[in-house]
């Protein structure tokens, strides 16, 4: 998909996309001439988890950088067990043997 696609299926703006690009949050697309490129599921994924990082959680672009270093060190297994967790207000408190060690 063209990055007018990317950024109407993804609903963040298009000049916040190039932010997130020059800003190494999000990877460039895959180049298809001089000024185009292509963009796929992985880049919607991508900014999906950038807006939730920054709109949910509250966090800053430092902030988010950092996490999506320790995602992509991680193999992309943080991603998705970020993205399967159930929110925190959902999930059973700890329970106090497991709170005291």
């Amino acid at each position: 998909m063209k990055i007018s696609e990317l950024s109407e299926r993804s609903g963040v703006p298009l000049p916040t996309i190039k932010f997130y690009i020059r800003e190494g949050l999000l990877p460039k697309g895959t180049s298809t001439t001089k000024n185009q490129a292509d963009y796929g599921p992985d880049h919607l994924a991508r900014l999906t988890l950038i807006r939730a990082l920054k709109d949910d959680a509250g966090l800053g672009i430092e902030a988010i950088a950092r996490a999506l270093r320790a995602a992509d060190d991680a193999k992309d297994e943080f991603v998705v067990a970020a993205i399967d967790a159930p929110p925190w207000w959902t999930r059973s408190p700890p329970s106090s043997r497991s709170a005291s060690r």
